[in-house]
């Protein structure tokens, strides 16, 4: 418990998501498909309906409980990482930055598919947490000891998200490469002048 009492301290914003995307997700539960219908991202719904919040809202939202526990786990954990290093404001704004670019790209990629898909999920958002865990990577690669697997498993970990996103037919990989494109793009800008990193909680 003291554990995750300093890492909520030390990363409020990361916390704060982590508790709204599980409040929506009870109160989903409770409301029954009403929420998603109004909520959640469909193309249609964007472009010809002008229903531009979806492409925010839609990814405070989840499907089911392993949907939810499998974001909000990544998120817990990078996310910590990359707001220490970044600061909360930063932080948020590549959260949500990252979110509304990967659904935007959604929207674009259903469009021009002709496609009328329903999609939730914080994973543009998530995916855009672990394009700033790589830059932070790259970026202290003076710190991290010779020998050490930190890189390695991070690059790991992204490749079998992205592996795994292709391979199942549900996944929103439109989302997903978009949110990881804007976290990379934002993690340079926001740790370019930056010149030592805390790598604490990745070890």
């Amino acid at each position: 418990m003291p554990e995750l009492r300093e890492r909520i301290q030390r990363a409020p914003v990361t916390a704060a998501l982590t508790a709204v995307c599980v409040v929506l997700f009870l109160l989903t539960e409770a409301g029954g498909d009403i929420i998603y219908k109004i909520f959640a991202l469909r193309a249609g719904a964007v472009i010809q309906d002008h229903a531009w919040y979806r492409l925010l809202t839609a990814a405070f939202l989840h499907f089911d409980l392993q949907h939810l526990f499998n974001n909000m786990l990544i998120l817990f954990l990078a996310g910590a990482v990359v707001e220490c290093n970044l600061g909360s404001t930063r932080f948020l704004i590549l959260y949500l930055v990252s979110a509304l670019t990967g659904n935007l790209v959604s929207t674009v990629w259903d469009t021009l598919r002709l496609a009328e898909t329903v999609s939730v999920g914080a994973s543009g958002a998530v995916f855009g947490v672990m394009g700033a865990i790589l830059v932070i990577l790259f970026r202290a690669r003076g710190q991290i000891g010779q020998g050490s697997s930190l890189g390695i498993r991070a690059v790991l970990m992204l490749v079998f998200s992205v592996y795994s996103g292709f391979a199942a037919g549900n996944i929103n990989n439109a989302a997903h490469l978009g949110g990881l494109a804007a976290g990379l793009v934002l993690g340079l800008l926001f740790t370019r002048r930056r010149e030592w990193f805390d790598l604490s909680g990745l070890r």
